[in-house]
């Protein structure tokens, strides 16, 4: 198509005063913006470079950090870094943890032996006789002869519960004030001070002397937060029950982590890892020494406190963020940031960076950019009127007759394509002499031809008049289910769709909507012959009808290529084909979507269209509701 324009008409008259005003105003123009482009390109490559050497400084830094502390667990002679724990571990549990104590350890080596020949007469005379009196002799002897530790501190919780039995709390107190001497001896599977302190705390409570009883409860409570005793979880949970809590502790959240990580641990020799289930984020390193391992642990904020001083240096804020973007340490990020993930030095979190100085040029250039942008904008003021108008109908003519001629060719090709097949094979049957066990295939193959000839002519002609305007619509109250139903049988039976599986989810209510039932089957036709032709053989097709709020959605699901995104709203204008249409070579006239388009329209509904390229696409019709 040809655009002809005479020099006394109006285009062609403001097109000429675009050309002889508007080209040095656009090439000054040009210039200026590609001067300012230039430059601030030049600024944000600049300091995109140095976040990145930045990054790499960071990253570099953290890794040596990690690597002084796998020197740390190689050797337990060096000492413990600042604010971590070290953990030295076998098959049978943790042995010893230095540096930051832990309130409690995932795993103990088992260490309990029955005593009870040298208590035996106590424990008889206690739990057979029932005489606390003569069990509290007993078990004074043993306490006072026994070389066994263990077997002491057996015998003074058994003098202060007969104690308590008989009334006499201040003996009992006594008793258990003696238990406290002992520390870490066990009793039974429990740290014998443990057991005295708790104990202790009840007696006092009991006895009136709530301060004494508080006094018991924070050393009970020192005790077990500041990690004094190698406990596991079970037993922490016992002696922390009555305590108030405590969140935050750094102990505890060391121990939280330790405690996640310790499957792994147990499954791998040596290497790096991290959690975020705590409160805080936890890193350790960990690797074998001899005949057991040794792990070095600590909260994340341990680790990145050295990290700080560098990135200060750098002038660069810094955050951590794990798998789920979720800030775990820093600053909140900020546009112009730059990632860094850290998995290549064995951490599953991602490095966020981002200047400290958010603008990115200086005083001079702002100014610059002011003055070129104040003069180009004065100048452009002058014309911008009246060539918006002129370039926006030419630019449109021109768009047009570009989609028009497209179009023109491409219906010409797909006329093309049946009539000659058609052509064809009534030649064939014209000659004669055609087998008759092949008659009935060539007869098939012309209705199929005549078929999509006659859909071609049919779209064409809807086409026609809807764009003119001479389409009008019966709409009548229906349901939506069941209209959707006989059209998609409709066009299950008529062959379109042999080689897929046409599938519609079951409905147990009524949607109501007002429609015209030839429009509507034009529509969703129409959708169901593109997701035919876009998915690959035998792949199912999904139809579904579902209400949501007062539009009912009439959705086709197909497993295509997909649409990208800026094409989605594209393709419903006419003549406009994606790109998959043209990759796959996919036969089409780019009328189809619009039909739907401007019969949803009518309908006072909208088409939606949720497609990510390689996934395939869900287009929606939405009516309203008749309600």
């Amino acid at each position: 198509m040809s655009i002809r324009l005479r020099l006394g008409s109006p285009a062609g008259l403001s097109i000429l005063f675009v050309v002889l005003a508007g080209v040095p105003l656009a090439t000054l123009g040009w210039l200026a913006s590609r001067l300012l482009a230039d430059e601030e390109g030049r600024e944000r490559q600049q300091r995109r470079e140095l976040l990145d050497n930045s990054a790499t400084v960071l990253s570099h830094e953290i890794n040596r950090l990690l690597s002084a502390w796998e020197e740390t667990g190689s050797s337990l002679n060096e000492p413990v870094p600042a604010g971590a724990s070290r953990l030295l571990y076998d098959a049978r549990g943790v042995l010893r943890v230095e540096g930051v104590r832990l309130p409690y350890v995932p795993w103990i080596p088992a260490d309990f032996a029955a005593r009870t020949a040298e208590l035996s007469e106590g424990l008889t005379t206690e739990f057979q006789r029932h005489d606390p009196v003569a069990a509290v002799a007993a078990y004074r002897r043993v306490a006072e002869t026994s070389p066994s530790p263990e077997t002491r501190a057996e015998a003074l919780v058994g003098m202060g519960r007969c104690l308590r039995r008989q009334s006499e709390p201040r003996l009992a107190v006594a008793a258990y004030q003696e238990l406290a001497k002992l520390g870490k001896v066990l009793v039974g599977t429990f740290p014998a001070e443990l057991v005295a302190r708790r104990e202790l705390a009840d007696l006092f409570s009991a006895m009136g002397d709530y301060k004494a009883a508080r006094e018991e409860t924070n050393r009970l409570a020192e005790s077990l937060l500041r990690g004094r005793f190698l406990i596991d979880r079970a037993t922490f949970d016992v002696f922390s029950a009555a305590l108030p809590a405590a969140d935050g502790d750094l102990g505890r959240d060391v121990a939280v982590g330790v405690e996640e990580l310790w499957s792994t641990f147990q499954r791998q020799g040596e290497g790096r890892a991290a959690t975020a289930r705590g409160e805080r984020g936890i890193v350790a390193v960990w690797r074998r020494s001899g005949e057991a391992s040794v792990a070095v642990v600590a909260p994340l904020d341990v680790l990145m406190s050295s990290v700080q001083r560098t990135a200060t240096e750098l002038r660069v804020d810094v955050g951590i963020d794990d798998s789920a973007s979720w800030r775990l340490w820093g600053s909140e990020s900020a546009s112009l940031s730059v990632s860094r993930p850290l998995r290549d030095i064995g951490l599953p979190w991602t490095l966020q960076l981002r200047p400290r100085d958010a603008t990115f040029s200086d005083r001079g250039w702002r100014s610059r950019r002011s003055l070129v942008a104040a003069g180009v904008a004065l100048m452009a003021l002058v014309i911008a009127a009246a060539s918006y108008a002129v370039f926006r109908a030419v630019n449109h003519e021109l768009s047009v007759a570009a989609l028009q001629s497209e179009f023109v060719a491409t219906v010409s090709h797909e006329f093309r394509t049946p009539l000659t097949a058609m052509r064809h094979l009534t030649e064939m049957l014209e000659e004669g002499g055609t087998p008759s066990d092949r008659l009935a295939q060539y007869y098939r193959a012309l209705a199929h031809e005549t078929r999509r000839l006659h859909r071609l002519v049919e779209n064409l002609l809807d086409f026609g008049r809807i764009e003119s305007g001479r389409r009008t619509y019966a709409l009548e109250k229906t349901d939506a289910f069941t209209a959707v139903a006989q059209i998609v049988e409709e066009f299950r039976h008529s062959g379109a769709a042999s080689q897929h599986q046409l599938e519609i989810a079951p409905v147990d209510q009524t949607f109501r909507i007002y429609a015209d039932r030839e429009a509507l089957a034009l529509a969703l036709r129409n959708l169901l012959d593109n997701a035919v032709k876009y998915s690959p053989a035998a792949s199912p097709i999904s139809i579904g009808v579902r209400e949501r709020g007062r539009f009912v959605d009439i959705s086709v699901k197909d497993r295509g290529p997909g649409i990208p995104r800026n094409e989605q709203r594209r393709v419903l204008r006419r003549f406009v084909r994606g790109s998959a249409a043209r990759a796959l070579d996919v036969k089409g006239t780019g009328i189809g979507l619009a039909i739907i388009d401007r019969i949803v329209r009518a309908h006072g509904g909208r088409i939606e269209i949720e497609s990510e390229p390689g996934t395939g696409s869900i287009f929606t019709i939405a009516l309203p509701r008749a309600e």
